[in-house]
Parts: C-alpha cells; structure tokens; sequence
C-alpha cells in the first residue's frame, strides 16, 4: 500500500475541519524542498501562526457565549477586534487582495478532499509535489501552506507530507474545536 493510500485510508477514519475556504494549487519539485529549505521552513512555520490565529478566534466565539463578569472585558475586546478587522481590509486593499475563490473543503491531519469535479488538481502531473494554499476567513491574507501528494485513485485527495510535529498539532487542535462546534450546534438545534 503506497504513503497516499494510507493517508486517504487515515484520512477517511478521523474527523475533519469542514469549510469554504480560497484555495490555490500548485506543483513543486517531486523532492520534499517545503521541509529541507530555509524558506520552506518559514512557510510551514508562518502555518502555525495562521492556525494559532484561528484558534484564538474561537477562544473568543466561544467565550462571548457565557454571561458572566467578563462581558464588559469581551465587549472590549469585540471593539478591539473590529478595529482589527477593518485595518486588516485596508490592508488587504492596499496590497491588492488576491484570495482565490472559496472551495468546500474537508481537512484533517493526514490530507485535504476538495471539493468534487473543482478542477483545481487538474493542471498538477501526478509525479509532482503539491503545494495546497489555504486562504481561511479568519487570516486572509496570509495562506496555510501544506505540502502533499496527489492520489489518483481518488482524484480530489491531497495527502500530506510529513508536517513538522508543532504545526500537525496546531491542525488537530482547530480540527477538534471545529467539530466541537459543530456538536455542540447541533445539540442547539434539538
């Protein structure tokens, strides 16, 4: 059984972080150049920041729920992080925001399905590395880098190289508060 057929078969029994998310597709070396370079550690580092934003942001989701003495802390903080949100458009505007379109995407630890019949793997030679970016809402302008492998037995299936242990953990962690969500929503509706 080849790496990608395990990481489908992994990725097919774990739970996973399902959104619409900007995504872009492209090819690198056949060679793990993402992990040996001095700048692909800094992308794969830069990774972790964008997943540590993301949490954070649930942290704060999630604490607005409750009524307690925080509420006027967190209205602070709500100011705070609309003050944010509109110096990160201006930003984004001044540099030119070039977030690719959103595709429905299911990620776990081991890979990433998107979404059917996108086309977005159809211009990557099956021996080539791919390099997945992923633009979230919650941090934009700066994407998630994930080197991975194309499978051909299942055509819209990147499947991971080996992340660095810190950001593989930083993925599960927003992976899990995801699915917590999504429980507890449901638990809401009835």
């Amino acid at each position: 059984m080849s790496n990608v057929t395990a990481a489908w078969n992994d990725f097919s029994t774990h739970i996973s972080y399902e959104a619409l998310v900007g995504v872009h597709v492209s090819a690198h070396a056949p060679t793990d150049n993402l992990t040996r370079e001095p700048s692909g550690f800094q992308q794969l580092s830069l990774g972790v920041s964008v997943l540590e934003t993301l949490l954070s942001q649930g942290e704060t989701l999630r604490a607005t729920g409750k009524d307690d003495e925080r509420d006027e802390l967190m209205a602070h903080l709500h100011q705070l992080q609309a003050r944010l949100d509109v110096m990160t458009a201006m930003l984004d505007q001044l540099t030119g925001d070039h977030t690719p379109l959103p595709y429905a995407i299911r990620l776990n630890e081991y890979g990433c399905l998107l979404a059917a019949g996108s086309g977005l793997l159809d211009h990557i030679d099956q021996a080539a590395g791919i390099e997945l970016r992923l633009h979230f809402d919650g941090c934009r302008a700066v994407p998630l880098i994930l080197p991975g492998r194309h499978d051909p037995a299942h055509p819209d299936f990147v499947a991971f190289d080996a992340l660095p242990a810190n950001l593989s953990e930083a993925l599960g962690k927003l992976i899990f508060r995801q699915h917590r969500l999504q429980v507890a929503a449901s638990r809401q509706r009835g």
